[in-house]
């Protein structure tokens, strides 16, 4: 199982706890089973909807953001589409100093994100556009080089 899932059962193990419910008084408000409720805590669901996810930040009364904010997020651990595996795939391997920058960096942006949609309340409208700006940032930077060469004449 994926490091993240692991840290974030840790959490929100913790902040039931620290809100003095048991597993099961936890899944009774969240209308799932205990079971459910032990595989997401120890890492080994990773299947469940976003939906209730947020219902356990409602419960526990703690951000998405938080339960997500983690330093062991790894690019290699992502879910990123097929033809971006396998461009990036051997250049990426090939290098673990460069692993480490860019996980720190995904990090950073990954935060930062998450940190700037929790201010929002999660709210979708928003969340689609701070997603369609960055998308357009990005954009404009991959295509930096295009555009200088037309410029630079």
């Amino acid at each position: 199982m994926l490091n993240v899932y692991v840290e974030m059962g840790k959490k929100i193990r913790k902040y039931r706890k620290a809100k003095k419910l048991s597993t099961p008084e936890l899944a009774k408000r969240l209308d799932v089973s205990t079971g459910l409720v032990n595989n997401i805590e120890n890492g080994r669901n990773d299947v469940f909807k976003l939906e209730l996810l947020l219902r356990i930040c409602k419960e526990l009364n703690v951000s998405l953001g938080e339960l997500l904010q983690s330093n062991s997020f790894d690019i290699r651990d992502l879910s990123l589409q097929e033809d971006l595996i396998k461009m990036y795939k051997s250049q990426i391997q090939s290098n673990s100093t460069n692993i480490k920058y860019i996980n720190k960096k995904l990090n950073d942006i990954f935060s930062s994100y998450l940190a700037a949609i929790a201010k929002f309340d999660y709210n979708p409208e928003i969340i689609e556009y701070i997603t369609n700006h960055i998308l357009e940032e990005l954009y404009f930077i991959k295509n930096l080089d295009t555009f200088e060469s037309k410029v630079s004449v």
